[in-house]
């Protein structure tokens, strides 16, 4: 029988009647090899037992004592070197197999892939997609809304939301859908206000060579998306209106253009 002074929240390590270290924790988890089976917690003026455990009435000091036959771990079996070597050997194996097709799939194109075209040339990745079976009304119109949030300052990437609106061009007209039934809008908002930066203002202020979303951001104005800033955003940035890139439009909010985008049928496209 082994008896420990346990203090809520605290370790202690005790050595057995074997000499094997044990640790008793404020915490109920199972414990293994380390000198005993279990954990337990322990509870001031608490009482209990529990496999061979038995907690002791506290001290008035708050003390327990924390009494249980010690129970140590079975010694880990020897490693058996040529197991060792296998193991090692077919994880190397996996990880030069999946290194291989990674770099093979990188470098062999997919079927029906267009990195980008034929409305938005900048970026704007699509498949040509044969015989769809989801119908879509004769004439539908496509109207949509994205919301810009994220983007930041990064001086090398185009913002990874703006693209989704060049693929959503690009989509379409390669699968047959007249680009005049395509019909876009973004409200910028949070960080997503950097990628409507002219490049003198996005150095200025990051750094850099300049915006890397400023060539789809035009193009994207070419082909009539309406491109709505936060004012609301633009106020807290403290961002100038000389600051933006021509035809990008300033709304009194994000919640107000949003609002009149939707009433107007534009629907919400959440990625």
């Amino acid at each position: 029988m082994l008896v420990i002074p346990f203090v809520r929240g605290r370790h202690w390590r005790r050595r057995d009647a074997s000499g094997r270290w044990g640790v008793v924790n404020a915490k109920l988890r199972p414990q293994r090899c380390f000198g005993y089976t279990h954990r337990y917690r322990a509870r001031d003026n608490a009482s209990a037992s529990l496999s061979g455990v038995r907690l002791q009435n506290a001290a008035p000091s708050g003390q327990c004592y924390l009494a249980l036959d010690a129970q140590p771990c079975p010694p880990p079996p020897p490693i058996d070197p040529m197991r060792a070597l296998t193991n090692a050997s077919i994880a190397l194996s996996l990880t030069l197999a999946i290194t291989a097709a990674g770099s093979l799939s990188a470098q062999t194109p997919l079927p029906g892939r267009q990195a980008s075209g034929p409305v938005i040339n900048s970026e704007g990745m699509s498949f040509q997609v044969d015989n769809p079976t989801f119908d879509v009304p004769a004439g539908h119109v496509f109207k949509a809304v994205w919301v810009i949030s994220t983007g930041g300052g990064d001086s090398t990437r185009m913002n990874q939301q703006l693209i989704t609106i060049a693929r959503f061009y690009n989509l379409h007209v390669r699968n047959g859908y007249p680009e005049d039934r395509l019909k876009a809008a973004a409200v910028f908002h949070g960080d997503g206000w950097t990628a409507l930066l002219s490049d003198s203002a996005f150095v200025a202020r990051f750094g850099g060579k300049g915006n890397p979303s400023k060539g789809l951001v035009q193009e994207l104005l070419q082909h009539g998306a309406q491109l709505v800033l936060c004012g609301q955003t633009a106020g807290s940035r403290g961002i100038h209106r000389e600051e933006l890139l021509p035809g990008v439009k300033v709304a009194t909010s994000a919640m107000t253009a949003f609002n009149v985008l939707q009433a107007q049928g534009f629907q919400y496209n959440p990625w």
